[in-house]
């Protein structure tokens, strides 16, 4: 047990420096309390499963294998503590302590259940109180994808060790085939890197009580949130690291029944717990490629040089293509993804805090996400730079100096019939000029849009097309030399 031997002696990372701590058995500390977060564990089993779903997906069969404390929902007024402000939350002990602020750093319920055999394999060690949620769905398309973060009180001082929480999904297609969609690379940008589970020992940012400190692992994909005494937390979260939003894909049958299992547990001992929070109505059935992004480091001293990892899959096998545009009026051009993976750099001169959105296209329809870099130091000339994943989470897409684009949806046009739509931006320093955004996948055929901004033509062909939109303001007699750039992704239908 790490309760008499194991973890004595774990220390904790605060500000001072590396305290030593003796942590008990069962329930080590009290989890924060925040009006701005709640969690329900009292719904059924049903309720919990459909707050997943979303476009293109039919629940049925739906079970639960564990403790009724380790599931339910949550609701997190702040979108930034997750990456996602509702959905449905797991965990390897009571999901009720997953509340912030953080108050320490060996947190945890022992529940006391057993393991799973499968996590067991992927842990490498024997787990502890699994939770499992499974079910029967109905898909519309071939692929299948979700959202969900990973976040554990096992970070940092138990990383590389016996004690390596796992969370796995796995489909299972109409033919029988399962897959674990809950991997990354294990090494960002290598497209023959073999791919490993999410687990404690899989993401993280090294183990600073080891010596010598191991390997970090993926800590692009990785948010610190390590217990400090001194406080407040990094991240309004009781738990000490999380993932950043990661994308589950996998390979369904279209039409019939295929099945979902989606498990977490404690590997090592049933203590430190850890859980994973699962997007609202992200679990969809739909044709656009799928990615997941991180930038490393997130934060640092300007100029800082940053390394964006990009990893991206198309559910037909269709050739893919991305662009990044990194928040600070700079963007990549249009670069072909033939092994669906990828690592680019970027220097941020200037202070400041930038929103870099990752677009990838097959041509046709086309998906983004976005990660955020801190930069302190040397003020930007062209003025402050504020921008935030929240706005782009909530679909308000990227802007600099102010400038935004304000049209979110766009009515449904049909085919064979004169289509005409102005969009609209707020901001920065009219007139503007309207464009498709670099790497943008195409418009429908026989339709354009005009500087001006409208969206207008006659499309030839029904179906449903994603595209980015940029808009550019006018330069300043005081600032020749700046101009602010917003975009936005939209969607139309073509009936």
């Amino acid at each position: 047990m790490r309760c008499t031997l194991g973890r004595l002696g774990a220390l904790t990372l605060g500000i001072a420096g590396l305290v030593a701590i003796v942590p008990t058995a069962s329930h080590a500390a009290t989890a924060g309390s925040n009006v701005a977060e709640s969690v329900n564990n009292t719904g059924s089993d049903q309720a919990i499963a459909q707050q997943l779903v979303g476009p293109g997906v039919a629940v049925s069969n739906v079970q639960f294998t564990g403790d009724s404390q380790a599931r339910g929902t949550f609701n997190f007024t702040d979108p930034s503590v997750l990456g996602m402000s509702s959905g449905v939350v797991m965990g390897s002990g009571n999901v009720n302590e997953v509340v912030g602020p953080n108050t320490s750093d060996s947190n945890g319920t022992d529940l006391g259940q057993s393991g799973d055999a499968a996590l067991s394999a992927l842990a490498g060690y024997d787990t502890h109180d699994a939770a499992v949620l499974s079910f029967d769905f109905v898909p519309t398309t071939n692929q299948v994808s979700f959202q969900y973060s990973f976040a554990s009180d096992e970070y940092p001082e138990w990383v590389n060790t016996q004690f390596n929480d796992v969370f796995a999904f796995w489909v299972t297609d109409g033919s029988g085939t399962t897959n674990n969609c809950a991997q990354v690379r294990q090494v960002a940008g290598d497209p023959n890197a073999p791919f490993v589970p999410v687990a404690v020992n899989d993401i993280n940012q090294s183990n600073p009580v080891q010596d010598p400190a191991p390997t970090a692992m993926r800590p692009d994909l990785f948010r610190p949130n390590y217990y400090d005494p001194a406080g407040p937390s990094a991240i309004d979260l009781e738990l000490d690291g999380i993932t950043k939003t990661l994308t589950c894909q996998a390979p369904v049958t279209p039409g019939v029944a295929n099945h979902m299992r989606l498990a977490i547990a404690d590997s090592g001992d049933g203590i430190y717990d850890s859980a994973v929070f699962l997007k609202a109505a992200s679990l969809v059935s739909k044709p656009n490629p799928t990615e997941d992004f991180g930038l490393d480091p997130s934060a640092g001293t300007a100029p800082l040089a940053v390394s964006a990892s990009l990893d991206a899959h198309d559910p037909n096998g269709a050739p893919l293509s991305y662009s990044i545009n990194w928040g600070d009026g700079s963007s990549t051009g249009l670069t072909s993804l033939p092994d669906g993976t990828d690592v680019t750099g970027h220097t941020y001169l200037y202070a400041g805090s930038y929103a870099a959105i990752l677009t990838v296209s097959n041509g046709t329809y086309s998906s983004q996400a976005c990660d955020e870099a801190t930069v302190s130091g040397a003020p930007n000339p062209a003025g402050p730079v504020n921008q935030s994943c929240d706005a782009f989470a909530a679909g308000g897409g990227s802007g600099t100096g102010g400038l935004a684009v304000t049209t979110s949806t766009v009515p449904t046009g049909t085919h064979g019939h004169s289509y005409s739509q102005f969009l609209a931006a707020s901001g920065g320093n009219a007139p503007y000029k309207w464009s498709l955004a670099s790497g943008s996948a195409p418009l429908p055929t026989g339709m354009k849009l005009s500087a001006s901004g409208k969206l207008g033509g006659k499309p030839t062909t029904p179906g449903t097309w994603s595209f980015t939109v940029k808009v550019t303001d006018k330069k300043t007699a005081t600032k020749p030399h700046t101009q602010n750039t917003a975009t936005r992704n939209l969607t139309l239908t073509i009936g």
